[in-house]
């Protein structure tokens, strides 16, 4: 049993879609976006002690969601998490500009990594203050010559027209990757492997 071959319309739309599939991906160059779970854990705070949840017991405190507009090293395009009823979504303002920056593992820092502050709400006016989620990353010794990567985080005030951070330490973060927008070489693949097929279908 034979196929019904394409007829030139056809093929011509398929050539047509598979060139501007590969022009597009010529065009996105090496910035794909990529999306992410980020969990936060309570440290708890025993006298001038604090002992975060680093041995990963599984109890996740606070959850949210942000995206990137770059992989590898990219600012963060979008967040959002609550904490303690208080929402966290406000990357930037004329007043403070204190958008993340995410950056992924590598030989010099094993772990990914988000590092900025995400403000719960706009700037009221000059010297108003706001409560901001800020983001970091430390070392710690493991006692044998080495070190154990992690993120940590922390709720701060921030005031219009001063720096932020200093406020109360509070345990540390994870990242999961969810997804991330197909790299350029595999749009490639797709498009030349499109237009191999209609071909071949063609003869």
């Amino acid at each position: 049993m034979s196929l019904p071959h394409p007829s030139p319309s056809s093929l011509a739309i398929a050539a047509r879609c598979a060139a501007s599939l590969l022009a597009s991906t010529l065009l996105a160059g090496s910035a794909t976006a990529a999306s992410f779970r980020i969990d936060f854990y309570e440290g708890v705070i025993t006298g001038d002690v604090v002992t975060t949840d680093w041995d990963g017991d599984g109890l996740v405190d606070h959850s949210g969601l942000f995206t990137t507009s770059g992989a590898g090293v990219g600012n963060v395009s979008a967040f959002d998490v609550t904490i303690a009823g208080e929402r966290y979504d406000q990357l930037e303002t004329s007043e403070f500009p204190g958008a993340p920056s995410y950056i992924s593992a590598s030989a010099f820092w094993p772990v990914d990594v988000i590092q900025g502050f995400v403000f719960e709400e706009l700037f009221g006016g000059p010297g108003d203050t706001v409560t901001v989620l800020q983001m970091d990353t430390i070392g710690i010794t493991d006692g044998q010559g080495g070190f154990n990567y992690y993120g940590t985080w922390g709720l701060s005030p921030c005031t219009s027209g001063s720096w932020c951070g200093g406020g109360v330490y509070r345990g540390s973060y994870t990242l999961t990757e969810l997804n991330t927008v197909p790299a350029p070489a595999s749009l490639s693949l797709v498009a030349l492997g499109l237009l191999a097929a209609w071909r071949r279908r063609g003869r």
